[in-house]
């Protein structure tokens, strides 16, 4: 996270060491960084974001195969094995699922405890959290990651600047991770290279 803040306090409020406290807290899963809109901050921005920020992404569908199979822990974990290794790539910013909803939901209902945000074991604790996660008034901020029956899930992914035959040389290899992690029954690919 590269977060923007000119300013190192508000109305009296120490915004620097609130933001220190917390990038220490979330060390362990996050790289975090201050922007306080100086020329010297550009390095650490490059650090966080690679090659800096990017209007380019991929967009994939994950289809499980059967109506509410997105509850299973199975097929969840299998979008995150996918979310992972294109996170290994070159050029991958970052990658958007539902996943990610359901381990910030997980982790919010845990008062915000980092350990706390893993895909759990069980059906009924996923149908839970969707349930949660349905109700906030920021569910559909990003637009849906899910149809309504559950099956299908959408994949986003977020590239770092990149040429347009770097683009697509890096949407062919996630593709195929897209597609290793297929179910059985369903089919996963890329649909929209913008």
């Amino acid at each position: 996270a590269f977060i923007h803040l000119p300013e190192a306090s508000f109305e009296g409020v120490d915004l620097h060491a609130i933001f220190e406290a917390q990038a220490a807290r979330e060390a362990p899963w996050f790289l975090m960084a201050w922007d306080g809109g100086k020329p010297k901050d550009a390095a650490i921005y490059r650090e966080v974001a690679g090659d800096g920020p990017s209007a380019s992404y991929l967009v994939g569908l994950f289809d499980s195969g059967e109506e509410g199979a997105l509850k299973n822990p199975a097929s969840l974990m299998a979008l995150e094995r996918f979310q992972e290794a294109a996170e290994a790539l070159p050029r991958v910013a970052q990658t958007f699922t539902i996943v990610d909803d359901l381990k910030m939901v997980r982790r919010g209902l845990h008062r915000g405890n980092p350990t706390e945000a893993y895909i759990p074991s069980r059906r009924a604790e996923i149908a839970q959290l969707l349930l949660a996660q349905s109700m906030s008034p920021a569910a559909s901020a990003f637009g849906p990651r899910i149809d309504s029956t559950e099956r299908v899930a959408l994949v986003r992914i977020n590239l770092s600047a990149s040429s347009p035959q770097q683009r697509q040389r890096i949407g062919q290899r996630v593709d195929k991770l897209l597609q290793a992690e297929q179910l059985p029954a369903g089919r996963a690919f890329l649909c929209a290279q913008p």
